[in-house]
């Protein structure tokens, strides 16, 4: 009778029953990472220019970060100091059209972006891979070797190729990237890597980002 009534007391203590706790969970945002890399012992200095864009639903943000180093060789550019020297951020809007994704951004004080980006898979050289002369190019060849990957080799990688609106994205070939098309991949990106060492070596292509 005791247990009874000290379980009757507790209950009638207790009041009603609380509603569970709602948990709110951000919804993780898509990140996509391209960068462009401008070294060689004929350069002045490196250059490097990072675009991040991220997708919030219909939202989309994309910023661009250019940064100088002093002239190395592709290898020496991860240990390399780079000095920030601008930062610019776009933002607008995201919407799907005939398969492609298109973005209209904007940023104060220059002219709107109008991108369309379609979702591709692009052959990249491993992170950290070098550019070296091509060891069948012979004496005779032109000055301007474009070189290729050490190690050798390229793989598959899912991609957003992205590119002006009025101008078609094309499938990737195989070949690398050209200075026009902005290459994201999923974090830590994708990036297309140009040595200029005169004409023993002159030229790149699409290497993973570190």
């Amino acid at each position: 009778m005791r247990l009874r009534s000290t379980l009757f007391a507790l209950a009638a203590c207790s009041g009603p029953p609380r509603e569970p706790i709602a948990h709110h969970v951000e919804p993780a945002r898509d990140v996509w990472i391209h960068r462009k890399l401008h070294v060689g012992m004929l350069r002045g200095h490196s250059q490097r220019a990072t675009f991040e864009l991220t997708f919030d639903g219909d939202r989309a943000t994309l910023v661009e970060t250019d940064a100088q180093a002093p002239r190395a060789k592709l290898e020496e550019t991860e240990r390399a100091t780079w000095e920030v020297r601008s930062t610019r951020t776009y933002a607008g809007t995201r919407r799907s059209e005939g398969g492609a994704v298109m973005l209209d951004l904007a940023s104060s004080g220059v002219q709107p972006l109008r991108l369309r980006c379609t979702a591709q898979a692009v052959q990249v050289a491993a992170a950290g891979a070098r550019r070296v002369p091509s060891p069948d190019r012979g004496s005779d060849y032109a000055c301007g070797d474009p070189g290729v990957w050490e190690p050798r080799g390229v793989m598959p990688v899912d991609a957003l190729v992205c590119g002006e609106a009025t101008h078609p994205v094309e499938e990737d070939d195989g070949g690398g990237d050209d200075d026009d098309r902005l290459v994201f991949g999923r974090a830590p990106g994708i990036e297309w890597a140009f040595v200029n060492d005169g004409c023993g070596l002159q030229g790149g292509g699409l290497r993973r980002a570190r």
